[in-house]
């Protein structure tokens, strides 16, 4: 979110949701041609910081197309995608188990994030007015967020 969003505030939420997209696949590809372990941790880190972009731009595409209680079931929505697929993945991971190896997953992963990426290129730009400073400007404007009290404990308590 603290990446992904200021940059979708200042260029769009479709450009970035296709980077994002772009870095999630080619990092799944790179996985499952990994010679070793290091590659691999590398390749799983970079996606993770593509795929990140689809939970934060999804809130903020929600938030630009809804209002009132509209916006608050699809937040609800999209959010509890977010929380819950981490949760089912390894049960998915679990099934696939018999019928592939560690490599059939990255490609399966690959795949999913092909599909995904042509889904996106088929979305239209959500943000009606996008911020005119600069990237570093709206990065600044979490400032006072970071400085809440609630907030820090709140965000604090998952590194515990």
């Amino acid at each position: 979110m603290l990446f992904w969003r200021p940059l979708s505030d200042k260029y769009g939420r479709r450009p970035v949701l296709l980077v994002g997209l772009a870095l999630y696949i080619s990092a799944s590809a790179a996985c499952a041609l990994s010679w070793d372990i290091w590659p691999l941790i590398l390749f799983r880190i970079i996606q993770a910081i593509g795929g990140s972009a689809a939970s934060a731009v999804a809130t903020a595409m929600v938030k630009d197309v809804y209002d009132g209680k509209k916006r608050e079931s699809v937040l609800a929505y999209v959010q509890s995608m977010a929380v819950i697929s981490p949760a089912v993945a390894p049960m998915l991971g679990a099934f696939m188990l018999p019928y592939t190896s560690w490599l059939g997953f990255f490609w399966t992963l690959t795949f999913i994030g092909i599909v995904s990426m042509t889904g996106c290129l088929l979305l239209e730009e959500t943000i009606r007015y996008r911020y005119a400073g600069t990237v570093v400007q709206s990065v600044r404007r979490l400032g006072p967020v970071l400085k809440n009290p609630g907030f820090l404990r709140f965000s604090s308590s998952f590194f515990s």
